[in-house]
């Protein structure tokens, strides 16, 4: 059975398929189908989406939005879909001829790279929010630190003043402690 069958834009598509893969990097795969069955699906690194040459196109897949369409559908599926490890972008376009959609050319691109940037983008937001969190309450420590002291420095203050007020007072009593010394002499001395 040759690829014939299928019309001579879909061969022409298929025999492009290995210059265009050679073009990307690993991350990228390619698809070719026709408007109702897949006939190439490769992906040159890690899980493949559930698609193998002769599968159907299914209803939600890029191909049929390409098909239902008749033009260009680019689509960005998230990791995790599909069982996909990384998320993915992919886009379709109609294989036509004589003026009608015959089939699709999709190439999607695994974003292994932009998921893990996404992530540790995550991360280091999370991070700088802790030590702004942790910065606050510092601030917040340092500002009722700078309260005690500045209490602290008034209190001194008023104690130095009332030591001062105090030494006048005991000399005031040693004074008058004095003269009564002198004046019980002096009445002993007299009697």
């Amino acid at each position: 059975m040759g690829l014939s069958e299928y019309g001579a834009e879909i061969d022409k598509v298929l025999a492009m398929i290995p210059y265009l893969e050679q073009l990307h990097d690993e991350n990228v795969g390619f698809a070719v189908s026709t408007t109702d069955k897949y006939l190439y699906y490769k992906v040159r690194r890690g899980k493949t989406l559930p698609i193998a040459p002769g599968d159907p196109v299914k209803p939600d897949s890029i191909a049929a939005g390409v098909i239902k369409k008749g033009d260009r559908v680019a689509v960005a599926v998230p990791k995790g879909l599909y069982g996909m490890e990384a998320g993915y972008k992919g886009v379709g376009v109609p294989v036509r001829e004589d003026g009608r959609v015959v089939g699709t050319l999709i190439m999607g691109r695994a974003m292994y790279l932009e998921d893990d940037l996404n992530e540790l983008a995550g991360k280091l937001g999370a991070a700088v929010a802790a030590v702004s969190g942790g910065a606050d309450g510092f601030a917040a420590s340092a500002e009722q630190l700078a309260a005690a002291a500045s209490s602290l420095a008034g209190n001194a203050e008023k104690i130095r003043t009332d030591v001062g007020d105090l030494d006048a007072i005991i000399g005031l009593i040693m004074e008058v402690a004095s003269q009564t010394h002198l004046l019980g002499l002096n009445a002993a001395m007299t009697r």
